[in-house]
């Protein structure tokens, strides 16, 4: 448990990437197919056989999550907050807590997105049953006694799904302390939508100070909102907050729209190939480059699955070169 107040609380999302390879036990994709309880009982064994080891099998929550969108959330919280990640595989953890490397998502079409072994997927129902996951701090009102003034809820559409049942169920006076970011207050509870934060696409146009993707937003959004409304006035309420927000951004342009021309997997992996050595064969900054320099449409997992595909050929190509004696001697 923390040992002091802190200023506020940031809550944001769980990442895909992680620094460690997913523990072997730990694999979403390896769980059966059934029922939402049988499949949560399965995830739980393991999870309870993990982390029951000593020492546990992990590392710290902020040492473990990568990409742009988890560090902006870190850098938001700084060391004046409680940070809090909702985790789709964890339930409700603090970036200081020791966890396992896993994979699970509720988010995507990948292999380890959780709704396709369960029939009938609940996601609210889900994130309930985390609560009782050995790595879980409980529910959202935990963030809520760590802070000395605000609550951020700086998380994309799935995950913000997950808790809003809890927001919901916030005393008054809690919810009046709550400032939710990165997600339209046209999907957000008709009870919940004063709370939510009025920043939009000119968060990432030409007049923007922390431009980026979709995927980050609402990270960039929260630590905008930090940096520039909460530090200057962290008692205000949720109306004022708002206000100060409209103000900042009044004057920012939106982002150009750009038709980006869609290719073929094939021509794709045929870019990666022209732009290996332009990007310095890293994946993060060639999906960038196709997009802002090529002009070109991918969709972040697609491209993923086609860059490993391009560079596994690259490392058989150099291995053979390498091992051939008409080229080697």
């Amino acid at each position: 448990m923390p040992s002091r107040l802190y200023d506020f609380s940031l809550i944001t999302a769980c990442t895909a990437r992680k620094r460690v390879p997913a523990h072997p036990r730990l694999n979403a994709c390896d769980l059966p197919n059934g029922t939402q309880e049988a499949v949560l009982g399965a995830w739980m064994g393991q999870l309870e056989s993990v982390t029951s080891a000593t020492p546990v099998p992990g590392r710290l929550a902020s040492r473990t999550y990568c990409g742009r969108g988890f560090a902006e959330a870190l850098t938001a919280a700084g060391e004046k907050s409680a940070l809090y990640v909702v985790s789709a595989g964890l339930g409700l953890i603090r970036s200081t807590d020791i966890i396992p490397s896993y994979a699970l998502t509720v988010a995507g079409k990948g292999r380890d997105n959780i709704a396709a072994k369960v029939a009938g997927f609940n996601l609210t129902d889900w994130w309930t049953g985390l609560r009782d996951s050995p790595c879980s701090v409980g529910d959202v009102k935990q963030a809520f006694k760590d802070s000395g003034s605000v609550v951020i809820v700086a998380v994309p559409h799935t995950y913000y799904l997950m808790i809003e049942r809890e927001l919901n169920l916030l005393e008054h006076r809690n919810r009046e302390r709550l400032r939710i970011v990165g997600v339209a207050p046209s999907k957000v509870a008709h009870s919940l939508q004063k709370y939510v934060m009025p920043f939009d696409e000119r968060l990432d146009g030409p007049d923007s100070p922390i431009p980026g993707t979709k995927a980050d937003f609402s990270q960039r959004a929260g630590r905008y909102l930090i940096e520039h409304v909460i530090a200057e006035a962290p008692m205000n309420s949720a109306d004022e907050h708002a206000r100060r927000v409209r103000e900042l951004v009044r004057a920012w342009r939106r982002p150009q729209k750009r038709r980006r021309q869609k290719l073929s997997d094939d021509e794709v992996k045929s870019q990666i190939r022209n732009s290996w050595d332009a990007v310095e064969g890293r994946s993060s900054i060639m999906l960038r480059y196709f997009r802002d320099n090529l002009g070109v449409a991918c969709e972040q997992t697609r491209f993923k699955n086609l860059f490993k595909e391009v560079a596994i050929e690259r490392e058989a190509t150099n291995e053979w070169i390498h091992t051939c004696p008409s080229i080697t001697n």
